[in-house]
């Protein structure tokens, strides 16, 4: 099925009148006007059809075979400068467990992309090419025009043949799969001693907010497992569980997922929860070498720095942060 949608079904789309159109002959906001989504049956007969209609058949096929899978939109809307760009697309597990895009048509002479064993890593590395690719299209980027989110289309949308987009955002909004969620990341507070003086590395994002690695736990890791494969991926700073000297005081806080606009890479909350419970479980160590640090571009970090302990009272971006410091100077001798 993958093959025949990428070499038989043509790259295009077909209006509310009937026409085939090739992806180059209409304005973007001219295309949300007349598009017409197909049915897997109309794309059968067809054999043209864009990211939209492909994705409705790959959903079928997989259901049929029983293959877990995700199918997800995403858009950049920028009304103020008349730009729009969006892209459907479906992750499906393949029996190595592991996750991938399904390249559609639009991709001629690529192979499925290997992404994760985590659905959610998945999804992030594919929306990170997504954003990726709005920001050499446009001048100024700002990420509050994203939207991502997961569907389902059903009978009634294609009876009824509601707006594509309208739809999905609605549906989603409406999602009521569970009241909420749970989730733990783990943090790195990574000091070192130099010339008298105590550094602590930083990581920079391109918001320009100043905080500490940390990310989600994956599969069979420990918390400190997890507060060291973040601080090595985005900071490229290694440390190990020998040079571990305090668990810290965790914190937490809750957050509303709504429609899911991408301000803040808040699309982690897996599509599945109106509301967020998230854990931050902090992690500190003391190395001997003050490592030349290098940031995690994927992760949207714009720099990686040792700043003295003393001054981050005044540099770091988050209150939780700043308490850590707090606490942590109350034990550390330097």
């Amino acid at each position: 099925m993958m093959d025949f949608v990428r070499n038989d079904i043509k790259y295009g789309f077909i209006d509310n009148k009937g026409m085939v159109h090739s992806p180059d002959e209409i304005t973007c906001v001219d295309f949300e006007k007349i598009y017409y989504l197909q049915t897997p049956e109309e794309l059968l007969t067809n054999r043209v059809g864009w990211c939209r209609d492909c994705s409705e058949l790959i959903r079928i096929y997989l259901i049929h075979h029983k293959i877990e899978h995700a199918v997800l939109f995403e858009e950049y809307n920028d009304n103020e400068n008349n730009f729009y760009f969006s892209k459907t697309f479906v992750i499906m597990k393949n029996i190595d467990n592991n996750y991938l895009e399904v390249l559609d048509n639009s991709y001629k002479g690529y192979n499925s992309l290997y992404y994760s064993d985590n659905l959610r890593i998945a999804i992030k590395k594919s929306y990170n090419n997504f954003v990726e690719e709005v920001k050499s299209n446009v001048e100024l980027f700002n990420y509050n025009n994203l939207f991502l989110g997961r569907y389902n289309l059903t009978k009634e949308f294609f009876d009824n043949k509601f707006n594509f987009v309208d739809f999905v955002k609605q549906q989603y909004n409406n999602l009521q799969k569970e009241d909420k969620i749970y989730e733990t990341s783990c943090m790195a507070i990574v000091c070192c001693k130099k010339n008298g003086n105590l550094q602590v590395l930083t990581i920079e994002n391109d918001n320009n907010q100043i905080d500490f690695p940390k990310g989600h736990v994956e599969k069979d890791e420990t918390f400190i497992q997890t507060a060291i494969r973040e601080c090595f991926e985005e900071t490229h700073v290694e440390i190990n569980e020998e040079d571990f000297i305090k668990e810290l005081s965790s914190y937490s806080y809750n957050f509303n997922a709504g429609i899911l606009r991408m301000e803040n890479m808040a699309f982690y909350k897996y599509f599945k929860a109106i509301n967020v419970y998230k854990t931050i479980k902090v992690f500190s160590f003391l190395v001997n070498e003050m490592q030349v640090p290098t940031p995690q571009a994927e992760e949207r970090l714009i720099n990686s720095k040792w700043y003295p302990i003393n001054e981050l009272d005044y540099i770091l971006s988050y209150e939780n942060s700043r308490e850590l410091i707090r606490e942590l100077r109350k034990f550390l001798i330097y």
